[in-house]
């Protein structure tokens, strides 16, 4: 095990936390339970992600969430947390998105957005990890913003262990880091 000095921590613990930062989010957080203990780590803005030179959006600047209307949508399926929200403010919002493919893993969403197939709403998390954050375009969402709330929930029955204290540090941390855009 080699071990990339950080911190003074060892880089796989890293790498692993910051994995695990970006991808736990997929799922919605439990209903309310006396059991469990949940503690907002960050609040995200969901981003319109297009092609960066074949696109229907304003170059800069925010989008219309009623904008998203028009465009052929590649989202998550139904139960993915992104995909409830977006159904959610569109059913408020009194429209009907055109959800052209439902994929579930953002590195072939990405792909797919890259070669000219559609736009999605994503985090900027898996942008900055993507092959392609150069040929993507990222607007805001406004009216409303999109946000999702990033939570850790913890079991109340074991009292919260240092591991578990600095692993939530440590995703605090790599989520405020990988928070900033893309310089394009």
């Amino acid at each position: 095990m080699s071990r990339g000095k950080s911190s003074g921590r060892p880089r796989e613990v890293q790498v692993t936390v910051t994995y695990l930062a970006m991808e736990a989010k997929a799922s919605p957080p439990p209903p309310p339970s006396p059991l469990l203990e949940t503690a907002s780590l960050y609040d995200v803005d969901l981003l319109l992600i297009s092609h960066a030179t074949r696109t229907l959006v304003p170059r800069t600047g925010p989008v219309p969430f009623r904008s998203l209307a028009k465009l052929p949508l590649i989202l998550p399926g139904k139960s993915h947390s992104i995909r409830m929200l977006v159904d959610k403010e569109a059913q408020k919002a009194g429209i009907d998105l055109d959800v052209v493919l439902e994929i579930e893993g953002t590195h072939l969403t990405l792909e797919l957005v890259q070669l000219g197939h559609g736009y999605t709403v994503l985090p900027i998390f898996p942008v900055q990890r993507s092959s392609v954050p150069r040929r993507l375009q990222l607007n805001e969402i406004v009216s409303p913003r999109l946000k999702r709330s990033m939570k850790l929930v913890v079991s109340k029955q074991h009292p919260s262990s240092f591991l578990m204290r600095e692993t939530a540090s440590l995703i605090r941390q790599s989520l405020l880091k990988n928070s900033e855009r893309p310089k394009s």
